[in-house]
């Protein structure tokens, strides 16, 4: 593989920001993602930094994975969450989002001690849910994925 492997950096915003945009569109979700260059540099890596970013380039960037540190208190123990893994269309098939999920959960052990890796998919991304159940992924039935946004979470955060 000609791909190279590298954590990302603040120069890297505009890229990650682009590969999110890139996501968004590909899962029909363009007019959804707010993120921009400014938030991955504020929230990535600021002071205290909410997320790592491990980006694939050939030349410029073709992928990356987007995983912060997680805590299981079923398992009582930590593991990583990937939120993002991206692969540009000419790169899907090759072996490189097995690569970046590897790296994630490679640093992730090393340095957080993770020992399971979690993660969401679109229930219509049926490409991205074979690939996951290739890998081993399973898909957690009992659970339901729950979400509060905007006014409901300024409401319940203002008591």
């Amino acid at each position: 593989m000609s791909v190279t492997l590298r954590e990302a950096v603040p120069a890297d915003a505009g890229a990650i920001s682009g590969m999110l945009g890139a996501l968004a569109a590909y899962l029909g979700e363009e007019d959804v993602t707010g993120t921009s260059p400014k938030a991955i540099l504020h929230h990535g890596f600021g002071a205290t930094p909410l997320f790592r970013v491990i980006i694939a380039e050939e030349r410029e960037p073709v992928g990356m994975v987007l995983f912060f540190s997680h805590f299981s208190t079923w398992r009582g123990a930590p593991g990583v969450y990937v939120q993002d893994l991206f692969v540009a269309e000419g790169q899907r098939g090759t072996g490189l989002g097995r690569h970046l999920l590897g790296e994630a959960a490679r640093l992730a052990r090393e340095e957080w001690g993770a020992e399971y890796m979690g993660l969401s998919v679109a229930r219509a991304n049926t490409g991205a849910r074979g690939f996951y159940a290739r890998l081993g992924f399973d898909a957690l039935d009992d659970e339901l994925s729950l979400r509060l946004f905007d006014r409901a979470f300024a409401g319940l955060a203002e008591g």
